[in-house]
């Protein structure tokens, strides 16, 4: 077909110009193509992060509240033992006082020339310091632990000393 051209020909400008202008229009588009693609991945980039964000802000709050549970878990649990401490206090205690009943019993059989000069009670076993001026009281005494040795698993003699200014020394140990 052939080419109309209804414009006046002073309207039309030189090749060079219809040229310029031809490669600026298609440039032009090709920039606008481009800063829709830019503009497009941008926006993804963006939804994609704020995604990420939101899931990382669930995720630090869960962890936090794990944190915290296991805290209370944590100070529970030092309670706990401090308490089984306390516990083994008390019943090491119960242990002392089996054995400070014990020696009480001996105390009561004892006579009253009998002097008790020490005692010691300690988690294995106790020990009781005797001193008397004569042996009529020390044999008194053992007379009466012997009669009454139910109340007692053990008892031995650790130590039986004389001297002439004290008397008799005995050193008991009951288990």
């Amino acid at each position: 077909m052939a080419e109309l051209n209804l414009l006046p020909k002073e309207r039309t400008g030189s090749k060079d110009v219809v040229g310029f202008l031809s490669l600026t229009k298609k440039v032009s588009i090709a920039l606008l193509i481009i800063l829709v693609l830019v503009v497009g991945v941008g926006g993804a980039i963006y939804f994609l992060s704020v995604r990420d964000q939101s899931r990382l802000q669930l995720e630090y709050e869960n962890l936090e509240n794990q944190a915290q549970s296991l805290e209370a878990t944590e100070a529970g649990l030092v309670l706990l033992k401090d308490r089984l401490q306390k516990s083994q206090t008390v019943i090491s205690s119960r242990a002392a006082e089996e054995s400070f009943s014990k020696q009480k019993a001996i105390v009561e059989f004892a006579p009253d020339e009998v002097t008790f000069k020490e005692s010691i009670i300690d988690s294995a076993n106790s020990t009781l310091e005797i001193e008397t001026q004569n042996s009529n009281s020390l044999v008194s005494l053992m007379s009466e632990i012997f009669a009454n040795s139910n109340n007692f698993s053990e008892i031995a003699i650790s130590e039986l000393t004389f001297s002439a200014a004290v008397g008799y020394a005995i050193l008991l140990t009951v288990f």
